[in-house]
């Protein structure tokens, strides 16, 4: 067995820990971006993820995800209907997929149709879910530019702790990537057989997994006296590993603080990790 999650855990650690973050929340316009279209920069395609999901467009909200993110999640939902002996969480995971329920039909569907099945069942999972979307708010703290096409929007919503949309650009238009919970969830089915020869449980997995490599990829003000460096940390267990994205908040006065501007990240990654036990 893979992991021993029963569905409702599964189910709501699908939606909000993989999906909250990048499901974007508003009631009002963010500033000076009232009139740009879903997919004209990072900011506009969270605030069209929004608009699709707040008229229950699924179908929408999935096009503002970047076509590769389509072609790996097709990917994704074959690897889990190819057992013949599916254990626990596949069976849960392939109840998210329905009405996809063979190798056939997941075969001969797009992933954009897969994506907007498996989120339409993950969101019908979750109480009181239309509720939270429709009182919760956005806040922008800021945008951290990895790359030219690569690009980490700083948001606010539901919960204190800030977290990162990643979006991506390609051919002119900016589209969102898959949430990296998400990615985790995918990366582990593409390498099944490992965890299926170790027979993994939680505690085996809480146990065994290291951090490998700590990049700050930027930080973005909160007020005057606080920040949040954008981390992505390299995660490894044995052969096996994935990345995970976290804002660590940094306030005036503290070791790392000094450090955010600093062209070599080395000191600033120590003081974090002295600080935050990482």
């Amino acid at each position: 067995m893979l992991l021993n999650i029963s569905k409702h855990v599964i189910s709501n650690y699908i939606v909000f820990g993989a999906f909250l973050s990048l499901v974007v929340f508003s009631n009002a316009p963010v500033g000076g971006q009232e009139n740009l279209k879903p997919q004209s920069s990072p900011v506009a395609v969270a605030r069209g993820s929004f608009e699709a999901l707040k008229n229950q467009d699924i179908p929408a909200f999935v096009a503002l995800f970047h076509p590769d993110e389509h072609k790996r999640f097709k990917a994704f939902a074959s690897d889990v209907f190819a057992f013949d002996d599916p254990d626990g969480q596949v069976r849960q995971i392939r109840e998210l997929l329905a009405p996809y329920d063979s190798s056939e039909s997941v075969a001969s569907a797009d992933g954009s149709e897969l994506l907007a099945a498996f989120l339409k069942n993950s969101f019908a999972q979750v109480p009181g879910f239309e509720e939270i979307f429709k009182n919760a708010e956005l806040e922008v703290l800021g945008e951290i530019e990895e790359k030219l096409d690569t690009v980490h929007v700083i948001t606010r919503t539901v919960m204190p702790r800030p977290s990162p949309i990643s979006c991506r650009k390609s051919e002119g238009r900016w589209y969102q990537l898959l949430n990296v919970e998400t990615m985790r969830m995918i990366t582990a089915f593409e390498r099944t057989q490992h965890f299926r020869d170790k027979a993994l449980s939680i505690e085996t997995l809480s146990t065994s997994i290291k951090m490998d490599k700590i990049d700050v990829l930027g930080h973005v003000n909160d007020g005057e006296d606080l920040a949040h460096a954008l981390c992505r940390t390299e995660m490894k267990m044995e052969d096996f590993s994935f990345s995970v994205f976290a804002c660590y908040p940094v306030r005036k006065g503290e070791p790392a603080w000094e450090l955010l501007n600093a062209d070599d990240k080395t000191e600033l990654v120590d003081a974090l990790r002295e600080k935050w036990g990482m």
